[in-house]
């Protein structure tokens, strides 16, 4: 796939929005903690910050892992385009004992 410059771009650009999203992710479960232990302390006023950073890093984590998944499928259509015109078998006639035939070849 590398070989592709269309396809290597579509795919170094999954993989990047890929890493952003799990990094956002992964920001998203500490602010989970963190809402968690403001929610056991007895200050409630204390929530809006952690409910913010919780929503947030969640719509972000949501947007770059829907953009890795639409680039990434765009790279494996794209890879899979170049074969689209190619026959992957063929027919061929046959004779044996049992009379004439056509055997495909993959």
């Amino acid at each position: 796939m590398t070989q592709n410059e269309e396809v290597d771009g579509y795919w170094k650009k999954s993989t990047r929005n890929g890493t952003i999203g799990y990094i956002a992710f992964t920001a998203q479960m500490a602010s989970i903690v963190w809402l968690a232990s403001e929610l056991n302390s007895e200050d409630n006023n204390t929530t809006l910050a952690p409910v913010a950073a919780t929503v947030g890093f969640g719509i972000i984590a949501g947007v770059f892992l829907n953009a890795a998944n639409k680039n990434g499928k765009r790279a494996i259509l794209t890879y899979n385009k170049q074969f689209d015109n190619k026959t992957t078998y063929s027919l061929l006639p046959i004779s044996n004992q049992n009379g004439l035939g056509l055997a495909i070849r993959f």
